[in-house]
């Protein structure tokens, strides 16, 4: 077989993402899914604790970022399970004008608190909104512990190519049914 191989990491990395996002909308503020599930970014579903955990990380909405003191990594856990709270409201269709108001109103709390304040990572950051940067670091940690092995495991010893980014955006729009889209006949 001929692969269309990708010339490094980073090449890969980014054909994967630019392939997924045509197939998932990108979105940098948070809203409900078609089925009433707050989301963000590549179709995060925030309600999932995986995912969240790595939307989080990118958006440096972690008690492991390096320099925290004990106080701040209570501090900045609280906030974390305020969020995490807000994510498992239940909301009806159209209630993104709610969802958003509730996850900015932790940020802008986190954002002010005076043992908080002195972190740059936190102190400018008043709502939550995902960059493009963001997107594509949680997206990639998500490929890295999930994803690529979903297809190492359905065919291993494909290359970083595009017919493997296409594979890995089928084991990724396939995370939430009950059936895979990596099925037998497509192997």
């Amino acid at each position: 077989m001929q692969w269309r191989t990708s010339a490094s990491q980073t090449v890969y990395q980014d054909l994967r993402f630019d392939l997924l996002t045509r197939v998932e909308d990108t979105r940098t503020l948070p809203y409900l899914d078609s089925k009433q599930i707050p989301t963000v970014g590549v179709g995060f579903n925030l309600r999932d604790d995986n995912v969240r955990r790595r939307v989080f990380e990118a958006m440096k909405i972690d008690v492991t970022v390096p320099g925290l003191t004990p106080a701040q990594q209570a501090a900045e856990q609280g906030y974390i399970d305020l969020l995490v709270a807000a994510t498992h409201l239940s909301y009806a269709s159209g209630q993104n004008n709610i969802l958003q108001p509730n996850l900015d109103a932790v940020m802008f709390n986190r954002a002010h608190d005076p043992l908080l304040q002195g972190l740059t990572h936190i102190a400018g950051r008043n709502s939550f909104e995902m960059s493009s940067p963001e997107m594509h670091a949680a997206l990639d940690e998500l490929m890295r512990t999930t994803y690529e092995n979903n297809v190492d495991a359905w065919l291993a010893g494909i290359p970083q190519s595009d017919e493997r980014a296409a594979l890995v955006s089928l084991a990724y729009n396939s995370r939430t049914g009950s059936t895979s889209l990596l099925g037998g006949k497509l192997r």
